[in-house]
Formats: structure tokens, C-alpha cells, sequence
């Protein structure tokens, strides 16, 4: 469940090497889930986003107090529910919030593509718009439009420059929104003990 991606993924980080404080974790975790149990992410056809997925995006910046490394993560809508979702630690340590923010948002480009590609094939036989990523970093966002060489971004690895040459083809399309509407917050640095209903009813759930 989307809820409980970035929860679990600091999880299994520590599952090595637990300590009381991962065990009380992983306690709440399961207290969590035995008072959610009758929750399920639900899908309604007459949905204003049922007419194309939606991507949405994010990342904290050197989040993880051992490594200084980012995490990021990503979620897929449509019609009203979640239909793919991933949070994970970034492989590098970004030198900013916009290059921590545009490693995810290339994460999520990947996703978008296999998304609209398999959504085109089963109502259109091929995809004609771009999928919609919506990101709240003004500066990723611009990152991923500007082709052109940036000085501060060339140590940057060229795998991750994939959602600009996306965005070149057409393929996708980045929109900028504030970060207090944004869906994929939840995957990056939101414990279980701040989801509010809100925060699941726009998952879906």
C-alpha cells in the first residue's frame, strides 16, 4: 500500500542490524495495519482523472541522518487511486533540494513512460499526450525542460538526465504543484503517526 511504502523501506534498511527503536517501529507499523485493515485503495469510473493516469512526485533532500542521502519516491493516479507507487534511497548524495528533486522526478519519468505506454495500448493502441508528472521544485521542473548545458548540474550522472530527453520527445510533461497538494509527499518523509484522512482519501484509500 502507498501508505506504508516509505515506512517500510526505512524498515528494511535496518532489518541487518535492529535496534529497540526499529523494533518499537515496526510495532506501531503492525498497529497500524490492524486498525487500517478495512481500508482499500477504491477506483470510480466517473472520476475526474479517469481519463489518463497522473504522475506525481518527490523527494526529501539528505534525509538519512547516516548517509546524508535522499529519498524519493513517486505515485500513479487514476480514476481516483493509487495504481503504482515507489519510495526508495537515492544511489548518490545530492548537492541540493532541486537535484534531489530532479533524481526522483527522473525515477518517475521511467514509470510514466512503461505507464502511458501500457494505458495507450489497452484504450488507444498508441499514446498521442504526454503523461502529466506533477512536481513541486520549480527548478527540477526547469531542469528537465532546458536541454541546454547547466554548470551546476554536470556531475549529475547522465542516467538520470532521462527525464529530460522525455520531455524533449514528448513523451511526458512536467507540471508544477505546491507541495502542500502533493500526493507523493507521503513517500519521501511522512510517518504513520501524521497520515491524516485527508492524505488517504487522496490516495484513494
Amino acid at each position: 500500500m502507498p501508505d506504508l511504502a516509505f515506512t517500510i523501506s526505512m524498515l528494511i534498511k535496518s532489518s541487518s542490524t535492529p535496534t529497540t527503536e526499529h523494533l518499537s517501529a515496526a510495532t506501531y507499523t503492525l498497529r497500524y495495519l490492524r486498525h487500517t485493515a478495512n481500508l482499500a485503495i477504491q477506483y470510480h469510473a466517473s472520476d475526474s482523472e479517469a481519463t489518463m493516469p497522473a504522475g506525481y512526485t518527490d523527494s526529501d533532500f539528505a534525509g538519512d541522518p547516516d548517509d546524508r542521502k535522499s529519498t524519493s519516491g513517486y505515485v500513479f493516479m487514476l480514476a481516483g487511486g493509487a495504481i503504482t507507487w515507489r519510495a526508495r534511497k537515492q544511489p548518490l548524495v545530492a548537492f541540493s533540494t532541486v537535484e534531489a528533486e530532479y533524481i526522483g522526478a527522473s525515477d518517475a519519468a521511467k514509470e510514466a513512460i512503461w505507464v502511458r505506454s501500457l494505458y495507450a495500448r489497452i484504450l488507444y493502441g498508441k499514446a498521442t499526450e504526454p503523461q502529466q508528472i506533477f512536481v513541486d521544485n520549480q527548478g527540477a521542473i526547469q531542469l528537465a525542460r532546458n536541454p541546454k548545458f547547466h554548470e551546476r548540474t554536470k556531475h549529475i550522472s547522465v542516467c538520470f538526465h532521462f527525464i529530460r530527453d522525455a520531455c524533449e520527445r514528448n513523451a511526458i510533461k512536467t507540471i508544477y504543484l505546491p507541495t502542500s497538494d502533493m500526493l507523493a509527499d507521503i513517500m519521501t518523509r511522512t510517518s504513520l503517526a501524521t497520515l491524516t484522512g485527508s492524505t488517504l482519501t487522496g490516495l484513494g484509500l
